[in-house]
Formats: structure tokens, C-alpha cells, sequence
């Protein structure tokens, strides 16, 4: 996805700003069911998600910028090809991953951090947001 198509993208999304990768995932990854309670709770833990958030990629020594969408009945992840013409720069992905513990040889999602968050919301993405409110 380039980056001048996110807008569009997340027009009729809720922004998840609270959501990370290790958020979107808990008490969901190998949830066990044996009744239909459990499976009902699954259902309402699942459907708490739903929505997209911001995340950091890193896969073969690169850091990427993605946003992902929680959906009631599954997920779909889109990398943002061109994040430099949202104001976000490599050095700035690769820090909020080393913020959060990680390092571009150490593969896996990572969460955005209030830098980028802060880039995000420059480039009129609270203009979205406050449209999915009305």
C-alpha cells in the first residue's frame, strides 16, 4: 500500500491507538474451548479487537512501517511501501524497535512508539478518526 492511500484505507476503520502486535493477540493465541461460554467469551475478546492499528515489521534486516486490521473473523496486514512520505523515516522505525526491545536482526512485530504516533496524527489522521466517531 503507498502512502497516499492510507487515508482512503482507513476511512471507514476505527484507529486502534491503544493496540500493539503482543495486544492484538492476548488471551486469543491458543485459547482453548470446551464449552459454549468459553467459545461465546472467545467471540466477545475477539470482536474487543476489532479495528487497525500501527506496527513495525522486521524481516531480513529491514524495518518496516504496517498497519494491520482486526477484523471479526480475521486479520489482514498491509505494508506501507513509502513511509518517508508520511514523515516516517527508517532511523525512526528501527528506534521505536530498539525502544521496544528488539533490533532489526531479530525478526517479528513491533510496536509504533509516540514519535510515529505523533507523525501519524500530523499527516490528519485524527481527521479520520473523528469521522469513524460520527
Amino acid at each position: 500500500m503507498k502512502a497516499d492511500e492510507l487515508k482512503e484505507f482507513l476511512r471507514e476503520k476505527t484507529i486502534r491507538w491503544d493496540m500493539t502486535p503482543k495486544s492484538a493477540r492476548e488471551g486469543i493465541d491458543g485459547a482453548k474451548i470446551t464449552s459454549e461460554e468459553e467459545f461465546k467469551r472467545l467471540e466477545e475478546k475477539i470482536e474487543e479487537r476489532v479495528g487497525v492499528y500501527f506496527y513495525i515489521d522486521v524481516w531480513d534486516m529491514k524495518a518496516r512501517f504496517g498497519v494491520f486490521e482486526n477484523k471479526k473473523h480475521g486479520g489482514t496486514s498491509r505494508i506501507i511501501e513509502d513511509p518517508d512520505e508520511i514523515g516516517i523515516t527508517e532511523d525512526m522505525l528501527e528506534k521505536a524497535v530498539d525502544d521496544h526491545g528488539g533490533a532489526v536482526n531479530i525478526s517479528g512485530h513491533y510496536p509504533i512508539n509516540n514519535k510515529i504516533k505523533d507523525r501519524l496524527k500530523d499527516f490528519d489522521l485524527e481527521e479520520v478518526e473523528e469521522k469513524n466517531d460520527d
